[in-house]
């Protein structure tokens, strides 16, 4: 039976309270936490359909280490490595190590030598707690096609590395991504061409808007599994590994946990943290894939909010007993599943908010 006008209406006004009272408790921070972790589970759940393409990493592993007697010592293991490299024909070559001090005599020469026949190399700058950049040493700038910044930016809440700054300014100085400059370099782009709602490297339009307080930030989409890597140990040991790095895009760095400053938790490596250069390399193959995440806005949040109130609202005024719940618990069902429907098309959209109004 169906109810009287006069019954009607106190459910749209509650309606209308729910709405209002669920987005509230949608935007507080544990509410954005508890999204955060959805994210997480949602990367798992639905990853990219197609594993690393172009990418492989040069690892200064714990065996190296241990051959090479310590990081104090790698340089001219690696001036070795960048030797090998310069006869093959990888695309780029990203280093993510921070040279910005003379280690000895003979090593540096050998390495500053191996850069300069390095094509494509991008060195790695990074923020000190001066607000101010830490710069390759004078002696190896010159070798370099360009620097990027490695510049973590985990989230404030649980150090969970969901993003990552496509700029950072530091001193007044602006710096590209280590990724982004790896990307351009290796494509043949001249320049990054920037606009207020995206940057384009050649013919790729890379969706990120400039945000006042952070930078041009852009949600990592990690692969599925472990970016290829080769031991710099094994690479100078069989010379003709270096073939393996002919046409791919090459990022040196530590992968020992033991000593990699830069270690950090991921949606996909939740009990092992992934080293930084493997981040960097992620970063990269989201953005030569085209493969980005883009966030939902808060209209959208807001319109899908509304839409599942009004229609709950419609439901119990119109409706009686149960088939009303039932179409009542098929709202809050679609409520859960439309940040799976739209995950998968690359949009990141919220749980807390059009849950809790339903």
């Amino acid at each position: 039976m169906a109810k009287p006008p006069a019954h009607r209406r106190p459910y749209f006004l509650i309606a209308g309270g729910c709405l209002l009272a669920g987005l509230i408790v949608g935007w507080v921070p544990l509410a954005s936490q508890v999204d955060s972790y959805h994210y997480d589970w949602m990367m798992r759940l639905y990853p990219p359909p197609s594993p690393a393409k172009d990418s492989l990493i040069l690892e200064i592993d714990d065996h190296s280490l241990r051959e090479f007697k310590g990081m104090r010592n790698i340089r001219p293991a690696l001036a070795r490595a960048l030797m090998l490299l310069a006869d093959g024909k990888p695309k780029a070559v990203a280093i993510d190590l921070i040279l910005a001090e003379e280690s000895d005599e003979k090593g540096d020469p050998l390495l500053a030598e191996a850069m300069r026949r390095t094509r494509n190399l991008v060195l790695s700058a990074d923020l000190t707690d001066a607000d101010a950049w830490e710069q390759p040493d004078a002696l190896f700038l010159p070798a370099a096609a360009a620097v990027g910044h490695v510049h973590a930016d985990p989230d404030s809440y649980d150090g969970v590395s969901r993003q990552v700054q496509l700029e950072k300014i530091g001193n007044r100085i602006r710096l590209w991504a280590l990724a982004l400059e790896a990307y351009k370099l290796s494509i043949g782009a001249s320049d990054i061409v920037e606009t207020p709602s995206d940057l384009q490297v050649g013919d790729q339009v890379i969706p990120v808007p400039r945000r006042v307080d952070r930078g041009r930030p852009m949600f990592i989409r990690y692969r599925k599994g472990h970016i290829p890597r080769v031991p710099l140990r094994q690479l100078l040991a069989d010379p003709k590994l270096a073939a393996r790095f002919d046409g791919k895009v090459v990022f040196i760095g530590v992968t020992s946990q033991s000593q990699a400053r830069d270690t950090l938790v991921t949606p996909i490596s939740t009990t092992i943290q992934m080293p930084g250069v493997e981040i960097h390399a992620h970063i990269y193959e989201a953005i030569a894939q085209r493969d980005f995440l883009w966030p939902a806005g808060n209209l959208s949040v807001l319109m899908a909010a509304s839409l599942l109130v009004l229609s709950a609202a419609i439901v119990f005024a119109f409706l009686n007993g149960k088939l009303a719940y039932g179409i009542g618990a098929l709202v809050i069902l679609a409520a859960h599943g439309l940040p799976h429907l739209l995950f998968p098309q690359g949009i990141i959209f919220p749980l807390m908010a059009p849950a809790a109004c339903a």
